[in-house]
Protein backbone atom coordinates (compact mmCIF):
# COMPACT_ATOMS: atom_id res chain seq x y z
CA UNK A 1 0.00 0.00 0.00
CA UNK A 2 1.48 3.37 -1.01
CA UNK A 3 0.97 6.58 0.93
CA UNK A 4 0.95 10.12 -0.31
CA UNK A 5 2.14 13.05 1.79
CA UNK A 6 1.28 16.64 0.99
CA UNK A 7 2.88 19.69 2.50
CA UNK A 8 1.29 23.10 2.90
CA UNK A 9 4.46 24.92 3.97
CA UNK A 10 5.12 28.27 2.34
CA UNK A 11 8.39 28.19 0.48
CA UNK A 12 10.61 31.10 -0.51
CA UNK A 13 9.75 32.68 -3.86
CA UNK A 14 12.56 35.21 -4.13
CA UNK A 15 15.57 32.89 -4.35
CA UNK A 16 18.58 33.99 -2.31
CA UNK A 17 16.81 37.21 -1.22
CA UNK A 18 14.35 35.41 1.09
CA UNK A 19 16.31 35.44 4.36
CA UNK A 20 17.29 37.55 7.33
CA UNK A 21 20.11 39.98 6.52
CA UNK A 22 22.32 41.85 8.99
CA UNK A 23 23.22 45.45 8.10
CA UNK A 24 27.02 45.71 8.11
CA UNK A 25 27.55 49.21 6.73
CA UNK A 26 25.58 52.22 5.53
CA UNK A 27 27.36 54.61 3.16
CA UNK A 28 25.58 57.92 2.54
CA UNK A 29 25.99 60.00 -0.62
CA UNK A 30 27.76 62.76 1.36
CA UNK A 31 30.52 60.29 2.30
CA UNK A 32 29.38 59.59 5.86
CA UNK A 33 29.57 55.94 6.84
CA UNK A 34 27.79 54.16 9.69
CA UNK A 35 28.56 50.70 11.03
CA UNK A 36 25.60 49.59 13.18
CA UNK A 37 26.73 48.00 16.43
CA UNK A 38 24.45 47.47 19.37
CA UNK A 39 21.71 46.67 18.80
CA UNK A 40 22.39 45.20 15.38
CA UNK A 41 20.02 45.99 12.52
CA UNK A 42 18.39 43.36 10.35
CA UNK A 43 16.24 43.39 7.24
CA UNK A 44 14.25 40.23 6.58
CA UNK A 45 12.66 39.40 3.24
CA UNK A 46 10.18 36.55 2.88
CA UNK A 47 7.79 36.08 0.00
CA UNK A 48 5.91 39.44 -0.11
CA UNK A 49 6.95 40.70 3.33
CA UNK A 50 9.79 42.89 4.58
CA UNK A 51 10.68 43.43 8.24
CA UNK A 52 13.12 45.88 9.78
CA UNK A 53 14.34 44.64 13.19
CA UNK A 54 15.13 45.31 15.97
CA UNK A 55 13.52 48.70 16.10
CA UNK A 56 13.92 51.11 18.98
CA UNK A 57 10.38 50.32 20.12
CA UNK A 58 9.19 47.51 17.86
CA UNK A 59 9.90 45.89 14.51
CA UNK A 60 8.56 47.50 11.34
CA UNK A 61 6.81 45.22 8.86
CA UNK A 62 5.54 45.97 5.39
CA UNK A 63 4.83 44.62 1.94
CA UNK A 64 7.48 44.18 -0.70
CA UNK A 65 7.80 42.96 -4.26
CA UNK A 66 11.11 41.73 -5.62
CA UNK A 67 11.56 42.12 -9.38
CA UNK A 68 14.56 39.91 -10.07
CA UNK A 69 14.79 40.85 -13.75
CA UNK A 70 14.91 44.59 -12.94
CA UNK A 71 16.98 44.05 -9.75
CA UNK A 72 14.57 46.15 -7.69
CA UNK A 73 12.64 45.75 -4.46
CA UNK A 74 9.49 47.87 -4.01
CA UNK A 75 8.57 48.48 -0.38
CA UNK A 76 5.39 49.76 1.29
CA UNK A 77 5.05 50.20 5.04
CA UNK A 78 2.13 51.84 6.89
CA UNK A 79 4.01 55.04 7.75
CA UNK A 80 7.43 56.67 7.85
CA UNK A 81 9.19 56.63 11.21
CA UNK A 82 12.56 58.15 12.13
CA UNK A 83 13.63 54.62 13.14
CA UNK A 84 14.15 53.97 9.42
CA UNK A 85 17.30 56.12 9.56
CA UNK A 86 18.87 53.25 11.53
CA UNK A 87 18.63 51.06 8.41
CA UNK A 88 19.92 53.72 5.99
CA UNK A 89 16.58 54.98 4.69
CA UNK A 90 16.50 58.73 4.15
CA UNK A 91 13.67 61.01 5.27
CA UNK A 92 11.09 61.12 2.47
CA UNK A 93 9.99 64.35 0.81
CA UNK A 94 6.70 64.13 2.72
CA UNK A 95 7.25 62.07 5.91
CA UNK A 96 3.54 62.30 6.82
CA UNK A 97 2.25 60.68 3.63
CA UNK A 98 0.74 57.25 4.23
CA UNK A 99 1.66 54.62 3.29
CA UNK A 100 5.42 55.17 3.05
CA UNK A 101 6.60 53.79 -0.28
CA UNK A 102 10.21 53.41 -1.35
CA UNK A 103 12.43 51.07 -3.34
CA UNK A 104 15.89 49.55 -3.41
CA UNK A 105 18.11 48.72 -6.34
CA UNK A 106 19.78 45.37 -5.79
CA UNK A 107 23.40 46.07 -6.68
CA UNK A 108 24.66 42.64 -5.56
CA UNK A 109 22.96 39.48 -4.32
CA UNK A 110 24.65 36.18 -3.52
CA UNK A 111 24.12 33.35 -1.06
CA UNK A 112 25.96 35.33 1.65
CA UNK A 113 26.02 39.03 0.66
CA UNK A 114 23.53 41.69 -0.37
CA UNK A 115 24.10 45.31 -1.43
CA UNK A 116 21.12 47.65 -1.72
CA UNK A 117 21.00 51.22 -3.02
CA UNK A 118 18.22 53.62 -2.00
CA UNK A 119 16.70 56.15 -4.45
CA UNK A 120 18.82 58.84 -2.74
CA UNK A 121 22.01 56.85 -3.44
CA UNK A 122 22.69 55.46 0.04
CA UNK A 123 24.46 52.10 -0.17
CA UNK A 124 23.46 49.47 2.40
CA UNK A 125 25.78 46.46 2.74
CA UNK A 126 24.35 43.33 4.38
CA UNK A 127 25.28 39.72 5.09
CA UNK A 128 23.00 36.73 5.41
CA UNK A 129 22.46 36.04 9.07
Amino acid sequence: MAGVVHSCADTPINGELDAQWQVLRIQYVDGDEVVPTSPNRYISFYRYTIQFAPGSIFNHTGNMVYDESASTISVEVPAWTSDFNEWGLDVPENPYERPYVTSFNVEHLSAKNLTLVTPEGTVITLRKY
